[in-house]
């Protein structure tokens, strides 16, 4: 019988998927997996192979702490840095025993919470930067004649400042050998 917490992870994925808007089948193609077998992980008949996680978070954002615990926001802008704990990840371990070994420490979280953050923060601004940018076109005057000049350079410097800190906390890491396949000799 699965453990719960599988069952639970299972169904965070399902939720996620759903929330997106992506068919079980759609899911399964963009990752490179059977429905059958995104199905096993969905309803926690199976735990969910770290491997297939990590093609889950780089092409969908999905944050390691929500899947495991379904505390914070389910996706993340953050890539996860696997260099300190890479070779150590056998390429059959599941999502649950990464995340209990190397990505539930406390620094770890703490990343991951700061780009949080910093995205919400982007976010934001993008809005406030957006909205001004109608209110100027739907009036017909610059954007300089309603806000002083000032503020609007204090805006743009703060947008670039979060995007730096955005991207300087997502380290880009090369797949490790120990998370591909290790394709079978033939024999001569």
């Amino acid at each position: 019988m699965p453990l719960q917490r599988e069952k639970d992870i299972g169904q965070r994925l399902r939720v996620f998927r759903e929330t997106l808007g992506i068919t079980r089948t759609s899911f399964a193609v963009a990752l490179g997996i059977g429905t059958d077998r995104l199905a096993s992980y969905e309803s926690g008949r199976v735990p969910l192979r770290y491997s297939v996680f990590r093609l889950i978070a780089g092409k969908f954002q999905l944050n390691p702490y929500w899947l495991a615990t379904g505390e914070g926001a389910a996706r993340i802008g953050a890539i996860i840095n696997e260099a300190p704990f890479a070779n150590n990840i056998r390429p059959s371990a599941t999502f649950s025993t990464v995340f209990d070994k190397f990505l539930a420490l406390p620094s770890a979280r703490r990343i991951f919470e700061v780009d949080e953050k910093l995205t919400t923060a982007l976010k934001a601004l993008k809005s406030l930067e957006d909205f001004f940018a109608w209110a100027s076109e739907r009036s017909g005057n610059r954007l300089e004649d309603h806000l002083p000049m000032d503020i609007i350079e204090q805006m743009h410097r703060l947008h670039w400042q979060i995007e730096q800190l955005v991207e300087s906390s997502r380290p880009q890491v090369k797949p490790s050998r120990a998370l591909k396949k290790n394709p079978r000799k033939k024999s001569s």
